[in-house]
């Protein structure tokens, strides 16, 4: 589910464009994007001969599916002398059509006869008034059939698809508009002509009924097609998926070739060592070896022949995993064949686990260029998008669904691939294979959203915790910064004054260095690598300690802190027994403190933050005691500050004020000796070096600021992870056995309760609940809760809709009470949506009139806000319901959560459910219109 991406069509459908196209009935297939001057590419097995004349022009329209025929004079000139698939015994024309002004008469398609008993058109396939006519003579003057629409049929300047048939063995004439037959006559049966020698062409040839508008997707049979073909033949231009040109799944390869799923019939072609069948993110990968100097590896996309290349805008999506992140990857790389310049036009490309986004024009000027720091690590799957707008002038890179970095750009797209289209090309320093998957691109620039469900269809394969969320504000915040400085921009997430002095994500680890993302370079090392692993963490990857620790070189960092500091960081404990450091500073080489200076530590469960200065005096000490801070295996954030001015040292947990102290003084200005994140030191009154308290665990978002934090900027940093996702989608594609797969990236994976049925949803596959079936979502294990914001979105189809028929239900198991404490249901028809913390305080209840239909897909969304303090309730996007709310979730699940089963009334729901999703803030109405449009994930 989640929002803004593509409409649904059936498989069937697709396949039959496809099957088409490719039928060799089909005498004339015009998608107008392949051309070279004049002369436009029949795409059809017939290759027919078109040409521009007389003022005819490539264009593009909004609606159109990639570039259109623009006739506002002139027309297309079909070599009828030579035309080969001549219709005898029947005929179908399908087109579609945007004109400019429907008054008199518009001529789409006509031929004449250059040895006939006549000079007149033979066919007539033109619009009068807005009225459809649909006729034909042959050679000796007889009319074989005529067909009109009785009133207006076509609209000015609206996209119509039209098509006409006829059948000579019934004398049957069909005309259709929007794949819906509009009218049909009866003539007796008779041949069509077969003399299209004098003209044949789309316009008119006498230039009495000269077509103005638009005409694109132009397609002739020699036969009639039956009512579900007429239906499908436009059907990959309709709605979102129209800017989808090209998508390579890999799960479809004959043999060098790798089918083209968006059927606009761009395939890959393996050239050189292109291994397909091994793992991937969404099924099959493929891999790509590295090119030698005379054998080139790559998956080529025959750029001359690419349909629909994008113009005006772009995006690029895929999946990669480098073996060898050394040298330069090209993920994506285009070169021109009639262009001013050589060398390379598109560059998607990996360098030294930094990626770049380039692109020259025709003419070599530089349309964008963007660069990010490096964030590809080697042998990890990683999820890349690239887009550009030439209207907005902004290129953005994204990765595993978080925007990266982004830069202004100005102009046009290159339209030249003669040379060289392909993916996968590299030059590595060692034999690695490239992988890929789920390569996809659009001819528009997808939003973050749409971004972020590509990613989160195929995020099974990162570790958890390895997920993002995109906050559209964050996106538009890129975007008037870029647009006002003109210049390049990273997200920063603190800039007041440059107090942020270090800042570790550990998502970027290369060898034993650790990068600082604040901007001053302060990197740390890894020290007892064998000892220390990568993990999952907290916002992206965490550092697991297991002995090891971090080194930072105290010597080279810039303003240290002097009257103010803060440490931020998450800290998840594989154990709370004993001391174990977090951070450390010591200077063994001082004449009066040998000893630690900064001390934050945690002693079973209590954490400590404490200073002392050069000259061994107390700066400040505080530590927790009223009760546990930090818990195994449960992740905290910890917040430790201090301010000279107001002489107060203060540890916050989880955004909150835990305990604070009194302190004196000024910071020492003394990082010199160790400074260490995960270990103790020390030195002996001998003078032997000492060490120990190691840090088992992880930990994740590392953050030192020269200045003390105020309580809400310490919340804010305890909120960055947390911040706008998805933490539960069920699609219900990925079903095995009982177990129910979780694609939010959290792992919430669910347990289905008795039999269920898969059946065709509103997305794909749905889930039919039977009479006591219901989904186990394992509260206590649940990840993410969501604590301050909630929605809950799904597709229904009820049998009925009387009785209770339960969405989503949770019971306590450590609350003050034992009632429900989130009930979403529908009861007769109504919306409940409910909800009581663990100490029984009702947070929001609303509960609306009679409103939901039974037996049809309805979409159901239910959101609360804290901040905003309001609870609403949308069907089918529109708002239905809101009322006041007051205060925060429950993060009791412990004794039930489901969904379909209302716990204590033993109640199911009766009917079948799709794209059901959790989100851990409120729905903007925008998102909550985009879900309820029906829009999905995938493309089937």
């Amino acid at each position: 589910m989640l929002p803004l991406m593509f409409i649904i069509f059936t498989l069937s459908s697709l396949t039959a464009v496809k099957r088409l196209r490719e039928d060799i009935d089909c005498s004339l297939y015009l998608g107008f994007d392949r051309y070279n001057a004049e002369h436009l590419y029949d795409d059809s097995l017939r290759e027919n001969k078109a040409t521009l004349a007389n003022g005819a022009l490539i264009s593009k329209l909004d609606g159109s599916c990639g570039v259109c025929l623009q006739l506002l004079d002139g027309e297309v000139i079909l070599d009828g002398e030579n035309f080969k698939g001549l219709p005898h015994l029947g005929i179908t024309i399908a087109l579609m059509v945007n004109i400019v002004n429907i008054r008199g008469a518009h001529e789409l398609f006509q031929t004449v006869g250059s040895h006939s008993d006549h000079k007149e058109g033979q066919y007539h396939l033109e619009v009068l008034d807005g009225k459809v006519r649909w006729f034909h003579r042959n050679e000796h003057g007889e009319t074989v059939f005529s067909a009109e629409t009785v009133k207006q049929e076509i609209d000015e300047k609206v996209w119509t698809e039209l098509a006409v048939t006829y059948d000579g063995h019934s004398g049957v004439s069909k005309i259709y508009k929007n794949g819906i037959m509009i009218k049909e006559e009866v003539s007796d049966a008779m041949p069509l002509s077969s003399d299209w020698g004098l003209f044949a062409g789309i316009g008119n040839f006498k230039g009495d009924r000269e077509l103005k508008g638009y005409i694109d997707e132009f397609y002739i049979f020699n036969r009639t097609l039956n009512d579900s073909e007429i239906s499908a033949i436009h059907s990959h231009c309709k709605g979102a998926l129209a800017s989808q040109i090209m998508h390579l799944r890999f799960g479809e390869v004959d043999g060098n070739v790798s089918i083209d799923s968006s059927y606009q019939g761009n395939n890959g072609y393996f050239v050189g060592t292109v291994t397909a069948g091994s793992n991937g993110t969404c099924g099959p990968a493929v891999q790509v070896a590295t090119s030698k100097l005379n054998a080139t590896s790559e998956i080529s996309l025959r750029g001359s022949r690419f349909h629909n290349k994008p113009t005006d805008a772009c995006t690029i999506a895929l999946w990669v995993k480098l073996e060898d992140e050394t040298g330069k990857h090209r993920l994506f790389y285009t070169t021109g064949g009639h262009s001013m310049h050589t060398h390379e036009q598109y560059e998607l490309s990996v360098q030294e686990g930094a990626i770049y986004w380039i692109h020259h024009n025709e003419y070599d000027q530089k349309i964008f260029f963007v660069k990010t720091e490096p964030v590809v690590v080697k042998n990890e799957w990683t999820h890349i998008a690239a887009t550009y707008d030439s209207t907005k002038e902004i290129a953005v890179i994204y990765v595993n669904g978080d925007i990266k970095e982004g830069a202004n750009g100005a102009g046009a797209l290159s339209e030249d691939w003669d040379g060289k289209a392909a993916f996968g090309k590299h030059f590595g320093s060692n034999e690695g294979y490239d992988f890929f998957d789920e390569i996809e691109m659009f001819s528009r620039e997808l939003s973050p959203l749409e971004i972020r469900q590509m990613f989160m269809k195929c995020s099974d394969v990162l570790p958890y915790g390895m997920r993002s969320s995109i906050p559209n504000d964050k996106y538009v915040h890129l975007l008037k910064l870029l647009q006002k400085k003109n210049r390049s921009l990273r997200y920063r997430r603190d800039t007041q004054n440059q107090s942020q002095l270090i800042y570790m994500t550990f998502d970027r680890i290369a060898g034993d260095k650790v990068f600082d993302d604040s901007g001053y370079s302060n990197q740390g090392s890894l020290v007892g690598l064998s000892k220390l692993a990568r993990d999952a963490g907290k916002c992206g990857h965490g550092l697991r300690f297991q002995g090891g620790y971090i080194l930072l070189n105290g010597n080279t960092i810039k303003n240290k802190p002097r009257t103010g500091i803060t440490i931020s960081v998450w800290v998840y404990m594989d154990s709370i027994e004993g001391q174990q450091e977090i951070f450390q500073t010591i200077d063994s080489k001082k004449a009066v403190n040998k000893h630690g200076m900064y001390y934050l530590e945690v002693s079973n469960g209590q954490l400590r933050w404490f200073h002392r200065n050069e000259e061994g005096e107390t700066i400040f000490s505080v530590e927790t005691n009223k009760k546990t801070l930090l818990q195994k295996e449960v992740w905290v954030h910890i917040g430790a500050t201090y301010d000279s001015e107001s002489k107060k040292a203060i540890i916050y947990g989880n955004g909150e004020k835990i305990q604070e102290d009194d302190g004196y003084g000024y910071l020492s200005q003394d990082w010199d000796g160790q400074v260490s994140i995960g270990k103790f030191f020390d030195s002996s009154d001998s003078g032997e070096n000492l060490e120990g308290r190691e840090f088992h665990g992880i930990l994740d978002e590392f953050y030192i600021y020269n200045r003390a934090l105020s309580q809400v900027e310490i919340s804010r940093l305890s909120q960055i992870c947390d911040f706008r996702r998805v933490v539960l989608y069920y699609s219900f594609e990925k079903i095995h056995m009982e177990r129910i797969y979780d694609q939010s990236g959290l792992s919430n994976i669910g347990k289905l309760i008795n039999h269920s049925d898969i059946v065709d949803g509103k997305c794909g596959k749905g889930l039919n609940f039977s009479e006591h079936s219901y989904i186990s979502l394992f509260g206590d294990e649940f990840r993410q809760k969501p604590s301050n914001a909630i929605s809950v979105s799904v597709w229904l189809r009820l049998n009925t809709n009387r009785g209770r028929h339960e969405i989503f239900n949770t019971i306590g198991s450590r609350s003050l009470h034992k009632h429900d404490q989130y009930d979403f249901a529908v009861i007769d028809g109504c919306i409940s949506w409910f909800h009581k913390d663990h100490l029984g305080k009702e947070i929001f209840k609303i509960e609306t009139k009679p409103v939901c239909r039974p037996r049809q897909w309805i979409n159901l969304i239910a959101t609360y806000d804290s901040q905003e303090e309001k609870a609403q309730v949308y069907l089918d996007g529109v708002l239905v319901k809101e009322t006041k709310g007051s205060g925060y979730l429950s993060q009791d699940w412990g004794h039930f959560a489901g969904i379909g089963l209302h716990y204590y009334e033993n109640t199911h729901l009766n009917g079948a459910v799709d794209e059901l999703s959790i989100f851990n803030y409120a729905l903007p109405p925008d998102e909550v219109v985009f879900i309820s449009t029906g829009s999905c994930n995938y493309v089937m």
